[in-house]
């Protein structure tokens, strides 16, 4: 015999408790780079002062040197990584990991790698004319029927330019990782909004299965959006602990979380409707959105 379903209590405009709402004000839940591991040892990452252009050399002498260094990587084969690490396609890209006993001599070492560049023009003016992408390239078409054609022959029409400035998320948590390798099975303690796509993007980076990875993520903080995907620190932090062979902690500065998370590009954008003159129930009307 199957029973009535019990009608759940209401809960709109009801004082409902956060599940983990004690713990963040109460200080009591961890942030991804609290979560401790033995043996753990810190990476910081080298990024690139130009936007554009390539690497021509890499001198990580002085870094290597450094008590409390451990490894200076360059060359990240091995690793998917979703840029071409031989190219340089933005201000910020990382080109060298750091990985040393200590945050501060993992920051100070950071500091030591010299990094030599040819430099590229940069596209960094979305109104300038190469950066209207041409027809059909790059673009997606969500039109239905003609609204060119309806905005022509309509009585009433409302056509206007709208402009979004970047913006950036700001949480107060910055992006961390901490990785561990046991074989060929990764754990990674992270700030991420999707645990499943973040197991998909470490086994797809190092070709292992996505059954070998396990992500652990109690608390997502502050994102904004911002942790709705996996970044290139958080593969570099696996990638890390599997080259030195120990649990690494990764966490992004302040600075290096502009250019090494999303953010809310700069936008231009056109919305257009059309109607007639008649009231709201016989009003025909169409909208056309361009954004670029």
């Amino acid at each position: 015999m199957t029973r009535p379903l019990k009608a759940a209590a209401p809960v709109i405009g009801q004082p409902m408790a956060r599940v983990d709402g004690r713990l963040k004000v109460t200080g009591r839940a961890r942030y991804a780079a609290d979560n401790p591991a033995p043996g753990l040892v810190h990476a910081v990452l080298v990024c690139s002062t130009v936007a554009a252009g390539t690497v021509d050399r890499i001198d990580t002498g002085d870094a290597a040197k450094q008590p409390g260094v451990l490894r200076v990587l360059t060359d990240f084969t091995g690793i998917k990584l979703p840029f071409d690490t031989g190219k340089v396609a933005f201000f910020g890209q990382p080109v060298a990991v750091v990985v040393a006993a200590t945050l501060e001599a993992a920051t100070h070492g950071a500091t030591l790698v010299n990094v030599r560049y040819s430099r590229a023009s940069q596209l960094t003016d979305i109104d300038a004319p190469q950066a209207i992408p041409e027809p059909g390239r790059n673009q997606k078409d969500y039109s239905r029927g003609d609204p060119d054609a309806a905005l022509r022959a309509a009585a009433v029409v409302s056509d206007s330019q709208y402009s979004i400035a970047r913006n950036n998320h700001n949480p107060m948590e910055l992006p961390a990782t901490v990785a561990s390798w046991d074989g060929d099975r990764l754990t990674v303690w992270d700030k991420v909004q999707s645990i499943v796509s973040a197991q998909a993007a470490h086994a797809k980076a190092h070709g292992i299965p996505v059954e070998n990875v396990r992500v652990l993520s109690p608390f997502v903080g502050g994102a904004f959006g911002s942790a709705g995907q996996t970044w290139p620190h958080q593969l570099l932090a696996s990638f890390a602990a599997r080259q030195v062979g120990r649990p690494v902690k990764l966490v992004l500065t302040r600075k290096q979380m502009y250019s090494g998370i999303g953010y809310r590009p700069t936008s231009r954008q056109r919305l257009a409707i059309g109607a007639d003159r008649a009231d709201s129930i016989g009003c025909r009307n169409t909208g056309l959105l361009e954004q670029e």
